[in-house]
């Protein structure tokens, strides 16, 4: 109910949820009349159980707060994926057939729903937060994307200037979606932070390509500004090119990348 526009879904997941406790619930009777065994020795049940109990605790954590609708998706996908990671049911032995048919029930409908959730979380873009706070339409989004797509203008851009969204509100939708700190470009500066033009030296097209800049630098630690913070891939590669050091991102915009990479390599507008 704290997401309007994803409560459909999220009603379905819970009923389903619903179920699957009952049948749990039914597995745990079979236990006691000894229809049902656990296989694990103690150390990996109790590891089970303070897995459980952490992720019990941090949902209780996030229902007390506000937070955007993307983190209630990462949310929902680490708590269905810690479940089959830890192979929770895998450790339940039973000849019962009706028993083990209510396991295997669980293993592919807790599957079922990581994937769902999985699906629905990855149609969002990190500028759906706009439509959440009631900034923009999703009709507007929408537009905005055939507009920027029809012009060859950054999303971002047609945003600001069609919509009159200020670049603050942008980034602000840009930042939560990542759960990483925004970064803006200020003009005034016109080079590669101190102590970084080796690290950098001739990868301007690297850099351009990618969208994505160094921004700033603390002793081994580098800051990285990325337009996409969706690109785990691209991350990986920056954060393997520059293994003598310690990476932490950021995000911005496009165009705010695209202009600080020109400016840091001398590069005019025009060239």
């Amino acid at each position: 109910s704290k997401y309007p526009d994803y409560e459909d879904f999220w009603q379905g997941i819970a009923e389903e949820e619903k179920v699957h406790a009952r049948w749990v619930r039914t597995i745990g009777e079979k236990s006691k009349t000894g229809e049902v065994s656990v296989t694990a020795d103690a150390i990996s049940i109790s590891a089970i159980e303070a897995s459980l109990k952490n992720l019990k605790q941090q949902v209780s954590d996030f229902c007390a707060q506000d937070h955007p609708v993307d983190r209630a998706f990462a949310l929902a996908m680490r708590v269905e994926s810690s479940i089959i990671e830890r192979k929770i049911f895998d450790i339940v032995r039973t000849d019962s057939e009706p028993v083990k048919k209510l396991l295997q029930n669980l293993v592919e409908k807790t599957r079922m729903h990581n994937i769902r959730i999985k699906e629905i979380a990855g149609r969002r873009t990190s500028l759906h937060g706009l439509v959440d706070s009631g900034v923009l339409s999703t009709e507007d989004l929408s537009s905005a994307s055939d507009i920027a797509a029809e012009q060859g203008d950054s999303i971002e851009a047609v945003i600001m200037k069609k919509f009159k969204v200020s670049k603050a509100t942008v980034l602000a939708s840009i930042s939560a979606f990542a759960n990483l700190p925004a970064w803006e470009w200020d003009e005034k500066i016109q080079s590669l932070p101190s102590g970084l033009s080796q690290a950098f030296a001739g990868k301007y097209e690297d850099l351009k390509a990618g969208l994505y800049v160094p921004v700033g630098m603390e002793g081994r630690k580098i800051f990285i500004t990325v337009a996409d913070s969706k690109d785990i891939i691209r991350m990986d590669y920056i954060r393997k090119s520059l293994l003598n050091y310690e990476v932490e991102f950021r995000v911005g915009i496009a165009d705010d990348i695209a202009a600080a990479v020109d400016a840091f390599f001398g590069v005019k507008k025009d060239d």
